[in-house]
């Protein structure tokens, strides 16, 4: 699993884990998040629990002195990020099982031909949509097929709109 990055116009890439994903936001922006349910809002997977799609907001600094570790000072804005991110509670789901689950939902979306062709002169990677199986129910994830090495890059569960 790889580490997060907050990006000031993608908002925070990397892993999945909602411990994880949380104590980011707490280690990074504590300065202003007392509370995590001030920055971030859960919604529960409609079948499979321990999968959320969480929407959040983090604290806007105006990048001008080496306040907040070298952020700036708080404007007093909070930035909602209008992707959200889907984790998944280490307390369900260990680790190891989300990458189980993931590694099958990949191999089952390349058999059944959900790949989706990225067309783009640059592009680096394909699409695939997978399902993988818990308890009866599919969980879908979205995962990223490189274009010359053919090594799935990255997967994550979804919850279907």
């Amino acid at each position: 699993m790889e580490g997060f990055k907050a990006k000031p116009n993608i908002g925070i890439k990397g892993g999945h884990n909602l411990e994880n994903f949380e104590q980011f936001i707490l280690d990074n922006f504590g300065n202003q998040v007392k509370d995590i349910n001030q920055a971030v809002t859960k919604t529960s997977h409609p079948d499979i629990s321990g999968i959320y799609e969480v929407k959040y907001k983090l604290p806007v600094y105006d990048g001008l002195s080496k306040e907040n570790g070298g952020k700036g000072k708080f404007t007093g804005q909070w930035k909602e990020y209008k992707n959200p991110k889907t984790v998944y509670d280490p307390k369900v789901f260990s680790d190891e099982q989300i990458l189980k689950l993931g590694r099958e939902a990949m191999e089952e979306g390349i058999q059944n031909g959900r790949v989706r062709i990225d067309s783009r002169p640059n592009a680096i990677s394909d699409e695939i949509i997978g399902y993988a199986e818990v308890d009866g129910k599919k969980l879908q994830f979205i995962g990223y097929k490189n274009k010359v090495t053919g090594e799935i890059s990255n997967f994550f569960p979804v919850i279907p709109k």
